[in-house]
């Protein structure tokens, strides 16, 4: 095996396989063992901040971004927007200047999630 020849090892146990089939083909999960015990396969992977999927679409990376963005804009909710001490139009401001630009910087750039904002 490759991995012992440069000295790695690998965990079973925490090892995990995404079989992305082509479009015309059947799906086939393909059957890998290390030290002989099967690696489990997965139908969705986290991978640097995105979701990966063994159908290749972005379903799950949108449902994911968009649970990130309601939580953060959850978390600020009563302490800018319900806070009756603060005037509408800073609360717009704040609105267009830090809601608007991050979650743009989080469309543009799926490797990102709310915990590297």
């Amino acid at each position: 095996m490759a991995y012992r020849q440069l000295g790695l090892i690998l965990n079973a146990k925490k090892t995990e396989v995404l079989y992305q089939p082509p479009p015309t083909g059947p799906y086939e999960p393909p059957r890998i063992t290390v030290n002989h015990k099967a690696v489990v396969n997965v139908e969705e992977f986290p991978h640097f901040g995105s979701t990966v999927s063994t159908k290749a679409n972005i379903d799950a990376e949108v449902r994911h971004r968009i649970i990130c963005a309601s939580a953060a804009f959850g978390r600020l909710r009563r302490r800018v927007f319900e806070n009756k001490g603060i005037l509408v139009s800073t609360k717009i401001l704040f609105y267009k200047a830090v809601i608007l630009p991050t979650l743009y910087i989080m469309l543009m750039n799926p490797g990102l999630s709310m915990l590297d904002t």
